[in-house]
């Protein structure tokens, strides 16, 4: 429910994530049961960890073989610039 709010009435917007809420909700149910992968795997959402897929074609030009991939958070669960920018 906090992740994926139900729609709002007809001609009104969608009622943003509450990322916040879902974190902590999460939380409490991981820590109550560290093995429960639902909720860690809704921890992992609130907090704005995805999985992420990166296809690169073999061969070519030697120094177009392969790939170099950074990756730094900028912005928190709520949209806003992290603070660690």
């Amino acid at each position: 429910m906090f992740l994926h709010p139900p729609p709002g009435r007809a001609g009104a917007p969608s009622p943003a994530p509450n990322y916040a809420g879902a974190e902590f909700a999460a939380q409490e149910a991981a820590d109550r049961d560290p093995k429960n992968e639902e909720a860690r795997a809704i921890l992992r959402e609130a907090r704005g960890i995805r999985k992420v897929s990166i296809d690169a074609l073999a061969g070519g030009a030697p120094e177009r073989s392969g790939c170099e991939v950074f990756a730094r958070k900028i912005l928190d669960g709520q949209g806003a610039l992290s603070p660690e920018i």
